[in-house]
C-alpha cells in the first residue's frame, strides 16, 4: 500500500536518508494515530556529533520517534518507540 500522506518536516527540512517514497512506505507501517503527525529532527549525527550522550540529551522526553540509520555500506534501517528516551 502506498501512503499519500507525507508528514511536514519541521523547518522544512527533507530527510537526507529517506526518500518520499521510502517515508510513505514507512508511514504505513507506524500506528494509526502518529500518521499524521508532522515530524522534527531531534539529532543527526554529521551535525551534532557521535556521542551517545548528546543523542540520548538531544531525544530525552521525546514519545513516538523514529530512529534512521544508513551505514557505511549505503543499508537503510530504523526502529520506532512509542516510549520516551532517558
Amino acid at each position: 500500500m502506498f501512503y499519500t500522506h507525507t508528514p511536514k518536516m519541521m523547518g522544512g527540512k527533507k530527510s537526507d536518508i529517506l526518500t518520499d517514497l521510502m517515508l510513505s512506505n514507512l508511514i504505513c507501517e507506524l500506528p494509526e494515530y502518529v500518521q499524521f503527525f508532522d515530524w522534527r529532527r531531534l539529532y543527526k549525527m554529521d551535525i551534532d556529533g557521535k556521542s551517545y550522550i548528546k543523542f540520548f540529551e538531544t531525544t530525552r522526553g521525546y514519545e513516538n520517534t523514529v530512529i534512521v540509520v544508513q551505514d557505511e555500506y549505503g543499508y537503510v534501517f530504523g526502529a520506532y518507540t512509542t516510549e520516551s528516551w532517558k
